[in-house]
């Protein structure tokens, strides 16, 4: 927990400037969701992406060497297998920078929208999907931004449920969040009187032990004749 912290320390840092510049009221609980949607969407996106990386470049790569001889079947599979790694990755990264950056919008708009009503309900997550998938649509023309408006919604409309389920349960203390784990004890204090003493009586030890250690060592026995 205390590394958990420790790393979203910078976030505290954001939510501190949040509340002296625009919303007062955004709590860590708050930066906490932003943060997991963001982060939720890359590795979603990133892992979609590879998946679909995978079917592409397999496909295309049967097209594109299905002539193709090759030394033996090893030399085959490690080229298919080069290919299909390389789409994974490729088309990972691109769908986790694309869907990274909606679901990092998504969470903005749905903050805001929750500062603004100060309210926590469905309506709040089907609006943030609406706006998100507004401006997402607004490079591609005036038709492709109302079927992404409409797609944003219905995708928001489900997970909104969920999550309104959990607003609810959490009000009736239902949800409840685990306790934080005690602090570690604490080392007993010695104060310099009995510091003193443990010194003084480690001295006394050492001055019993030393004429032992320098006593010289016993002479050999004699060989037998």
């Amino acid at each position: 927990m205390a590394k958990d912290e420790e790393n979203r320390r910078w976030l505290r840092q954001a939510q501190r400037y949040i509340n002296e510049k625009f919303y007062p009221n955004v709590t860590a609980e708050d930066m906490d969701q932003l943060f997991d949607i963001s982060w939720y969407s890359v590795v979603g996106g990133a892992l979609i992406g590879g998946m679909v990386g995978v079917r592409e470049t397999a496909q295309r790569h049967r097209l594109e060497n299905r002539d193709t001889r090759y030394q033996n079947h090893y030399m085959a599979q490690k080229h298919f297998n080069n290919n299909v790694l390389m789409g994974f990755f490729k088309y990972g990264l691109r769908w986790a920078g694309k869907v990274g950056l909606v679901g990092s919008l998504f969470g903005t708009t749905l903050l805001v929208l929750q500062q603004e009503r100060q309210k926590k309900d469905l309506i709040n997550v089907v609006g943030a999907g609406a706006l998100t998938g507004m401006v997402y649509g607004l490079p591609q023309g005036p038709r492709f931004v109302l079927r992404s408006v409409i797609g944003a919604s219905m995708l928001s409309l489900t997970m909104g449920g969920f999550m309104q389920l959990a607003w609810w349960l959490e009000e009736a203390g239902l949800i409840k969040e685990s306790p934080p784990p005690p602090p570690p004890p604490k080392a007993p204090e010695i104060d310099d009187a009995a510091l003193a003493n443990m010194i003084a009586a480690l001295d006394r030890a050492c001055e019993r032990i030393e004429p032992t250690l320098n006593a010289p060592a016993p002479a050999p026995a004699p060989a037998p004749a």
